[in-house]
């Protein structure tokens, strides 16, 4: 989720002032937003540029017209999910708001991406494996400032006593693998417990005010 990458597509106010019609953007972002439902919401990381143009209501050559290939696609699709996931982020850890209210925005906002874009997670994997195997990997890992400030915030908490004392990227590390885990394995762990969709994501509604109560001593 600390990932960015270099855009690799025009933004809507490029193409605006670029002189395209709202026809041109409108289709460029169908494409693209199509895209983001058949890789990261329904897990089809391998369609090809035919399946994303009939999913997305378009002709094949459009879609190979904007982007060249899937691959840009993909990457494109991928690291604009990934620019709205930082800002979001950063908007959280330069909030003006007490530590624990800051935690449980950022509960609110890794949980309410994690469900929008399920196969996220999982795709992040198969990128780390290519990454550890020096092959191409659309994945680029940047450090966020604004995170290292949430960090501080973190030791000054353990120091109060608010919550367990330990490495700072613990307390992260706990926070993201309490949201992101049972979202990235829904599909195992329904069939294992023998839940439905639904009521499995009944038990995920419970989990933002449940982790809340793990990280913190006192509430």
């Amino acid at each position: 989720m600390y990932f960015s990458g270099t855009e690799n597509t025009y933004t809507f106010v490029d193409i605006m002032s670029n002189g395209l019609s709202s026809d041109v953007v409108s289709t460029e972002v169908q494409i693209k937003e199509q895209a983001k439902v058949l890789f990261f919401v329904r897990g089809n990381m391998t369609a090809t540029c035919q399946e994303i143009a009939d999913f997305a209501g378009v002709k094949r050559t459009l879609v190979n017209y904007y982007f060249r290939s899937r691959e840009n696609l993909l990457r494109v699709a991928y690291q604009e999910i990934v620019c709205d996931m930082k800002r979001a982020l950063d908007e959280v850890y330069i909030s003006d708001v007490s530590f624990e209210d800051k935690v449980e925005r950022l509960i609110g906002c890794t949980m309410e991406f994690r469900l929008k874009y399920p196969f996220f997670e999982i795709f992040n994997i198969s990128e780390i494996s290519n990454k550890m195997q020096n092959k191409a990997s659309i994945m680029q890992p940047v450090p966020s400032p604004r995170l290292a400030c949430f960090i501080r915030e973190i030791e000054q908490e353990m120091a109060r006593g608010t919550i367990q004392p330990s490495n700072p990227h613990n307390f992260l590390l706990n926070l993201m693998s309490l949201i992101s885990y049972p979202i990235t394995l829904k599909p195992l762990y329904a069939e294992v417990y023998g839940m439905t969709d639904e009521e499995y994501d009944e038990v995920l509604k419970e989990r933002k005010a449940l982790i809340k109560k793990i990280l913190f001593k006192k509430l």
